[in-house]
């Protein structure tokens, strides 16, 4: 798995979210609260790496893209976990979105690896 940028990581976080049969760029651009534009821009780099996928201009995450987030997801509990366990409390969540993109997926593996690999959030939260 290749580490993502801030950006990327917000794109495929936003397609996530959206209809499985995918999102309109203008829409995709609000969502973001970028320009049409540069939201098109993204999308191609982001189709160049394989993580999402453009069918008659709806964009949609790909398996490598889905894949991408599992591994967030799973990063993102270890992460959450340990803060947790050190008394961080109830900001460990958000603590945790501000970086765990940017774990290199080596680094990212022995966290989970430490922590047991939680399936769970520690605060309850069925989706961070």
């Amino acid at each position: 798995m290749e580490e993502l940028s801030e950006r990327e990581y917000r794109y495929l976080t936003a397609l996530k979210t959206s209809s499985p049969a995918g999102v309109r760029l203008k829409d995709l651009a609000a969502t973001l609260g970028v320009s049409t534009p540069s939201a098109h821009e993204e999308v191609k780099h982001l189709s160049m790496k394989g993580m999402v996928i453009n069918r008659r201009g709806m964009i949609s995450l790909s398996t490598k893209g889905r894949r991408s987030l599992e591994r967030l997801r799973a990063v993102h509990l270890a992460l959450e976990t340990i803060l947790t366990s050190y008394g961080y409390g109830k900001g460990a969540c958000g603590a945790t979105h501000s970086f765990e993109y940017a774990i290199p997926p080596r680094v990212a593996s022995a966290i989970c690896d430490a922590t047991g690999r939680p399936r769970e959030c520690p605060q309850g939260h069925s989706e961070c």
